[in-house]
């Protein structure tokens, strides 16, 4: 122990007589260090930490797909399938099921919506987790008849219920009925991101219906039961309810969560892993040129009876020294790092509010620091320590030069610094003509930073028929038409760029029975100027009006991808159709209207085929009112708030944004990604410029006296600069080809961020390793300038 102190003390006095180095090298290792820190800090939470639920790898979610036969979407559960599989399965330990569902709380001044959930009974005890205060609910609670109740979650019961501990068995006014608080779930609670949830249960009428999927299922296995055992259970009582057993799957809860955001994550994990590696690989080449002017100090030291291994171990002392610095100013660096990689990131990163350094972070980033200190520092420990005594000794520091192999060694490491460095700036590249080739896709919507949005959800005790409703909707878009700096106002069912969806199945009445079954059509129910509104042109026929009203013919407009598929050989006006939604007999509406095509799924996403019905005709509860403005949109929204107040005092808005918001937001990640790649690319492509200066340079050192005969046997500046920039040309070229290769495997692994570039787009990789080769020989020029102005009297006396 008294001998690694030793060492330890001695680390640091020679690292203090070395300012400079000590510096550059301790900055490198703080951005490769800190930029690791941060992304696992985030992969840590969102990856790898366990859910806070009872034993969570149990924890399973049960989904269908419509369409199986050919690998089709995601389809939630119908209620009858529920039941079965609720009390029919042997694999499982309980089963629960949910969906999302809005709650307007109207029992103060200022009313609001919560985003909630209706959930079984069975829900809290297959997560296996306790309320805080009061209970969660009984089978009794899903009884038709029985008491109004619900549980808060935290954060709801501290900012509407002032965290009064005694809340429990208080009511509260929501859709002007009373309900029951019966419990309030912990802090770290979270499910279906809701603050509220009811209990759910089923009337027999839903009991009889296979056709209405929208339930989410999650189970918990029995001990020992595994994944691909529960499915194959699960698809043999499918079978036997008539469906086919491809159509039913599970999903570990996990994976449920993060699976969309893995791939992401992965990537920038791998990208700062190339940034840490550039950093080492720049270190050990600044130990390398060090070593080289220190052998006389290890010449010293070998005489005096210093063995080899002592000797590498002082080396070795000094590195890890120097990587635990580089590893306090990294952690530094992450805790900023950190906040604005939770400000940038998409909302679409779940547990985002659980992203901090803890002690698993800290003992990784002790350990990346201790293995880097290693790995820079092993190389160049060993090379130092191989020394010629004699020489050494006899010629001084004078002629002190690492040698053939030393000088090899830092060309291959700069080598791969050029290398890596090349496969970030590829990535980056394709990101950033990916969110350009984004930025000019057409999204169907004109101006879309003119108009704003805002979503209304209706109580059914207030508004209990469609009359109601119209005439809420209608007395609204009146009063926000006539407002100073408005253009248009109209509501729909379902926003555009946002994750809703309401499909059917289409039906053609000419062909009632086809072939392959019915396709799935998107449904957005409009007021007739939601087309002006929106910009959207009118293809063929005409629009949604006034006329098409309760009690007259149904009508629907469509789009021209869906005028294109079912109708490309004849005029689709006129044209009859039905959309199944349910069980029911189908009810046929008349084509009179083609629009053009809207992105409405994402920028990212093709034009499905979709349908427009008019609201009057076909009310629904829940619309989301959009207005044009003449200016800034986001600055009429108390306007138009007020507007809503006036028509009814008790309804809240929510969900208040802008469509251009919306659309950011669509391709959020791909920015996300291409934003910290390219901060990545840009650090990697400084280390590697300086990692070139440095070598040049002191190639350019060693190499003084060669210099000062060529000068003085008459050789030009010129002559001078253009051997220095061949000797850099050469390494450049090396790292740029073992760059290509190495980029033309990795960006494989972009594929799913891209959209309108290839993972091998030859302009991407052309460009950037100009760029990169530009930016070596700038490197390399700086220290050819300074040798070729070297005098060859000064070089040879130097001698």
């Amino acid at each position: 122990m008294s001998s690694l102190l030793g060492d330890l003390r001695y680390a640091v006095r020679t690292l203090a007589r070395s300012r400079g180095f000590t510096l550059v090298a301790v900055a490198a290792l703080a951005l490769g260090i800190g930029a690791n820190t941060a992304i696992f800090t985030v992969v840590n939470a969102v990856l790898l930490r366990p859910l806070a639920y009872r034993e969570p790898a149990r924890l399973v979610h049960l989904w269908q797909r419509f369409g199986a036969e050919q690998g089709g979407g995601q389809l939630a559960i119908s209620p009858p399938e529920f039941v079965v599989y609720r009390e029919q399965s042997r694999s499982f330990e309980s089963m629960g099921a949910f969906f999302p569902f809005g709650f307007n709380l109207t029992d103060t001044e200022n009313p609001e919506r919560v985003d909630g959930a209706l959930v079984t009974s069975a829900v809290f005890t297959t997560l296996g987790v306790q309320p805080m205060l009061g209970r969660v609910f009984t089978p009794e609670d899903e009884r038709e008849g029985a008491e109004r109740v619900a549980v808060l979650s935290y954060g709801l019961w501290r900012r509407r219920f002032n965290a009064d501990p005694r809340v429990v068995g208080k009511t509260y006014q929501s859709g002007g009925r009373p309900v029951t608080v019966a419990g309030v779930m912990p802090r770290s609670f979270k499910w279906a991101n809701a603050e509220l949830w009811r209990p759910l249960g089923f009337t027999a009428q839903d009991l009889a219906n296979r056709s209405s999927h929208y339930l989410s299922v999650v189970a918990r296995l029995r001990p020992g039961v595994t994944v691909e055992q529960a499915e194959a259970d699960v698809k043999s009582l499918a079978t036997q309810l008539g469906g086919t057993s491809d159509g039913v799957y599970l999903n570990t809860l996990h994976r449920e969560l993060v699976g969309n955001v893995r791939p992401v994550l992965l990537v920038l994990w791998g990208a700062v892993g190339l940034v840490l590696l550039i950093a080492c690989a720049n270190v050990a080449n600044l130990l390398l040129s060090r070593g080289a002017s220190r052998q006389r100090e290890v010449a010293v030291r070998t005489a005096l009876g210093a063995s080899r291994g002592r000797l590498v171990r002082q080396l070795l002392t000094e590195s890890i020294l120097l990587a635990l610095v580089g590893a306090g100013a990294g952690l530094l660096l992450a805790l900023w790092a950190i906040k604005l990689l939770v400000v940038a990131a998409p909302v679409s990163i779940p547990r985002l509010d659980e992203i901090r350094v803890d002690a698993a972070v800290l003992a990784v980033t002790l350990g990346v620091s201790v293995l880097t200190g290693v790995l820079f520092g092993a190389v160049p420990a060993l090379q130092a320590s191989r020394i010629n005594l004699h020489e050494t000794l006899k010629e001084g520091n004078a002629r002190a030069s690492g040698g053939m192999r030393q000088r090899r060694l830092r060309r291959v490491l700069v080598v791969s610094e050029i290398a890596f460095s090349l496969v970030l700036l590829v990535g980056a590249g394709l990101l950033i003509r990916s969110v350009a080739r984004l930025g000019g896709v057409k999204s169907g919507i004109a101006q879309p930073e003119r108009l704003l949005t805002m979503r209304t959800n209706l109580p059914p005790t207030a508004y209990p028929d469609d009359a109601r409703r119209v005439a809420f909707y209608r007395a609204l878009l009146e009063r926000v038409a006539t407002l100073p700096g408005v253009r248009g106002a109209a509501v729909t069912s379902v926003l555009p760029f946002t994750s809703q969806r309401i499909s059917g199945s289409l039906q053609l009445f000419e062909r009632p029975r086809q072939s392959g079954g019915y396709p799935e059509v998107n449904i957005r129910w409009v007021s007739p100027g939601y087309f002006r509104t929106m910009g959207v042109p009118l293809r063929r026929g005409r629009l949604l009006s006034d006329a098409d009203r309760e009690g007259t013919a149904r009508v629907v407009v469509i789009n021209e991808t869906l005028a294109r598929q079912l109708w490309a050989d004849r005029d689709p006006i006129g044209q009859r159709v039905s959309y199944l939604t349910a069980e029911d007999q189908p009810v046929w509406r008349e084509v009179v209207g083609v629009v053009a095509d809207v992105r409405n799924a994402g920028l990212i996403d093709d034009v499905q085929i979709e349908l427009y019905a008019s609201y009057v005709q076909e009310t629904h509860p829940e619309m989301t009112l959009i207005v044009r403005t003449t200016g800034d949109a986001a600055a009429m929204t108390d306007a138009v708030r007020r507007q809503v107040r006036e028509v009814d005092p008790r309804q809240p808005v929510f969900g208040i944004t802008t469509m251009a918001r919306l659309m950011a937001e669509s391709i959020s990640r791909q920015r996300f990604s291409m934003l910290v790649l390219g901060t990545f690319a840009g650090v990697a492509l400084l280390l590697a410029a300086l990692g070139i200066y440095g070598v040049v340079s002191y190639t350019v050192a060693q190499q003084v006296r060669e210099i000062g005969v060529r000068r003085a046997l008459g050789a030009q500046e010129r002559d001078v600069i253009r051997l220095v920039l061949r000797q850099g040309a050469a390494v450049t070229a090396l790292g740029v080809a073992a760059g290509v290769a190495g980029a033309l495997v990795v960006t494989r692994l972009l594929a799913r961020l891209l959209f309108g570039v290839t993972p091998t787009d030859p302009l991407t990789f052309v460009g950037v390793s100009a760029l990169l080769a530009a930016v070596a020989l700038g490197a390399t020029y700086l220290p050819a300038r300074r040798a070729a102005r070297v005098s060859p009297m000064v070089a040879l006396r130097s001698e």
